[in-house]
């Protein structure tokens, strides 16, 4: 199995997005931050972060290690721009980008990480996405009738704990699936704006707890890979062609191609230590590669210890 962008713990996400309009607003002109602020915090998160990982490069690697220091952003006299937030504001931004989105101390969902604000705000306000909470909790909650505007994290935990028509996917007991011998390759986007790695990495480890077992222990048939710079499933300023499907295979060397590389563990053994990802110039391979960069195997992280840019792909290390 490859599991890409996983969208399992699906009502973990409902209660997220419900919140986020509780919070933000139900409509563009409400939106309490607009998105010229939040291009803002996404611009001040990579010149206080880019560099953690070593690389200047416009890539967070590891965006939990990403602290934000939220006072160059807040108005004052020193700083009255029209993207200067309120204190109000920072903290719905900070609910958003930095925070659970939890019910009387239990957590629903682990939420988004800094990198791509502008992407998620904006994304929450396209007009698909917009009928999602009135059509989740209208048609498999309560009723017709239900107005998205009334949510509550109330009704989020009851259909968190209901789990209505088993749509939470999250199940971490998958030794069935070990036992008979499945491998499983699992990767999710560092920068998907949509659905959160941070959702993935929890049920990685919410796995080691259900079968009490280690990393090693887990590598024998089920390894996570986070990609830096990579959005939901495709897309992003990341190396984001790793043989995912869409076109653009890089080729079919299992290094490359995690179709691949997933027959190469189960008919010859060899298992993955990293996918490597291909940036396209332009995400268009007819323009050429622009860089090559190898994703780390979780729970490392990839470290620059090259020289200029960090597009030699030898200058990064899983650490």
């Amino acid at each position: 199995m490859i599991a890409g962008a996983p969208a399992f713990n699906f009502w973990g996400f409902a209660a997220w997005l419900g919140n986020a309009y509780k919070i933000l607003g139900f409509t563009p002109d409400q939106a309490l931050v607009n998105l010229p602020q939040f291009a803002a915090i996404q611009q001040e998160v990579f010149k206080q972060c880019d560099r953690l990982d070593g690389a200047l490069d416009g890539i967070l690697e590891d965006p939990e290690a990403c602290k934000l220091n939220w006072e160059p952003l807040l108005c004052s006299s020193n700083n009255s721009s029209s993207t200067c937030l309120t204190p109000a504001q920072k903290e719905i931004a900070s609910k958003l980008f930095e925070q659970p989105t939890t019910y009387n101390g239990k957590v629903l969902y682990p939420g988004h990480r800094h990198g791509p604000e502008p992407r998620t705000a904006g994304g929450l306000y396209q007009e698909i996405v917009m009928g999602w909470v009135g059509d989740i909790f209208g048609n498999l909650v309560f009723n017709k009738s239900y107005d998205s505007r009334s949510f509550t994290l109330s009704d989020a935990n009851y259909a968190y704990e209901q789990d209505f028509g088993k749509l939470s996917s999250y199940d971490p007991n998958i030794s069935a699936f070990r036992n008979r011998g499945g491998k499983v390759i699992h990767y999710h986007g560092v920068v998907d704006s949509l659905l959160p790695f941070t959702s993935s990495d929890l049920y990685y480890k919410n796995v080691q707890k259900a079968l009490k077992a280690s990393v090693k222990d887990l590598d024998k048939f089920y390894r996570y890979f986070r990609a830096s710079g990579v959005d939901h499933c495709f897309g992003g300023p990341g190396a984001n062609f790793f043989g995912q499907g869409g076109g653009g295979d890089p080729s079919a060397d299992p290094d490359d191609n995690v179709l691949m590389r997933i027959v190469a563990w189960v008919e010859k053994g060899k298992a993955p230590e990293f996918i490597r990802g291909t940036k396209y110039v332009n995400d268009t391979k007819a323009l050429g590669v622009e860089f090559t960069r190898k994703h780390c195997k979780y729970p490392k992280v990839n470290s620059y210890v090259g020289k200029g840019d960090g597009k030699d792909e030898e200058g990064w290390r899983c650490v």
